[in-house]
């Protein structure tokens, strides 16, 4: 991950539906951002290194721009001027829900960011497994990826 240029990105598969995209940019003004949203991803946005900020909003209260694309995973929507702010640093980790309707890669600092994005597939392993199950396995991801960027892991960022 150290090793990618702004503007590069390496996506890895890890199986059982769960993939990471690695990704290093300079973040951007809001007016070059926009609202997405994913219903077969969980998508978890890991900081690395930089900062920026992300916006959200519960998708109830905003308007479809671009239908769903099932192949994309991606739903993209009007602009909403009363969305929460969230302000991301390095080691900080963001979660969104196919609900959460996000706007992410927004310019706090000026930094270039390193950034892991896992796409936990909400439908993987469903085969014979009960949801239950299914969310208990994916909460174990999250929880892994956690513990590896916790400062009590002994992991230098």
């Amino acid at each position: 991950l150290k090793t990618l240029k702004a503007g590069e990105s390496a996506k890895i598969e890890l199986g059982e539906g769960v993939f990471v995209i690695e990704q290093a940019y300079l973040s951007k003004v809001r007016a070059d951002g926009f609202f997405e949203s994913h219903r077969k991803y969980i998508d978890v946005q890991i900081l690395v290194s930089g900062e920026e900020r992300m916006e959200l909003v519960d998708i109830s209260r905003i308007k479809a721009r671009e239908p769903y694309n099932a192949e994309r995973d991606f739903a993209g929507y009007e602009d909403c001027q009363d969305a929460s702010v969230l302000k991301v640093f390095s080691g900080q980790i963001a979660v969104f829900f196919p609900n959460d309707v996000h706007m992410p890669s927004l310019r706090l600092g000026g930094e270039p960011v390193l950034n892991i994005a896992q796409k936990l597939n909400l439908f993987a392993g469903q085969h014979g497994a009960g949801h239950s199950e299914m969310i208990k396995n994916r909460r174990t991801s999250l929880e892994s990826v956690s513990a590896t960027l916790s400062p009590k892991s002994g992991n230098k960022r």
